[in-house]
């Protein structure tokens, strides 16, 4: 394309020309390129650093996360452990004393029945002694014995009374004024038996007879507390 100088021209400008313009533009151009794929590599390049970052920090956060967990997931084993063994000792403990006690209880019945086997016969020994001497030396129990024995028989019969032979004298003064109790009764013999022990008696007729004897009493009223029968 021809050039166009005007006369007034100074000498010092330079001339114009579209090739240098068209040049100018595609340096520019080519900075401008260069600039951008520079920019866009800084912006990768801190796109990746923004991510190893994350994915660092992601990883620090679940580290710490998972140590966190761990602890707690470790204290609660820690805990579950030191319950089940404290409970493993208290199981056994509670077994130890249940054997302790089923053993004591043996042991208490065994002292127990050993004890009865032989305190029950001494006991019974000096009950009867007591008993035979309370007979001899207490007109009263005879007396009473005698009342009882009577008043359970009451009608119009002739009446045997069993008594301890070291008793017929004394008996024999009691009859008369038990008899004026019971005027229905036509006739009373006195029969000595050793085996009646004193104090006891047995007064038969020809409805029935009753046992009075002391030791006979003795004997039901053991046989009522234990429920053994005691000869």
């Amino acid at each position: 394309m021809p050039l166009i100088k005007s006369a007034n021209t100074p000498s010092s400008i330079s001339t114009f020309c579209m090739s240098d313009i068209e040049a100018h533009a595609r340096s520019m151009l080519i900075k401008a390129n260069k600039q951008a794929e520079q920019l866009l590599i800084a912006a990768q390049a801190e796109a990746e650093a923004m991510k190893e970052q994350a994915r660092a920090e992601g990883l620090a956060i679940g580290k710490r996360e998972g140590v966190a967990q761990g602890k707690i997931e470790g204290a609660v084993t820690g805990k579950q452990a030191a319950f089940d063994e404290e409970k493993a000792k208290l199981d056994e403990t509670f077994a130890t004393l249940t054997a302790m006690k089923e053993a004591f209880d043996i042991e208490r019945h065994r002292i127990i029945a050993k004890a009865e086997a032989e305190v029950m016969p001494l006991a019974l020994a000096i009950a009867r002694k007591v008993t035979k001497r309370l007979g001899e030396i207490d007109p009263g129990i005879i007396e009473a014995n005698l009342r009882d024995a009577i008043r359970l028989i009451n009608g119009p019969h002739d009446l045997r009374v069993f008594i301890h032979p070291n008793q017929h004298t004394l008996v024999g003064e009691l009859l008369p004024r038990i008899g004026q109790q019971w005027p229905q009764i036509k006739r009373v013999t006195i029969v000595t038996d050793e085996s009646i022990a004193p104090g006891g008696c047995r007064v038969t007729a020809a409805g029935g007879e009753i046992d009075a004897d002391l030791n006979h009493q003795l004997d039901r009223l053991i046989n009522e507390l234990v429920g053994v029968a005691h000869p």
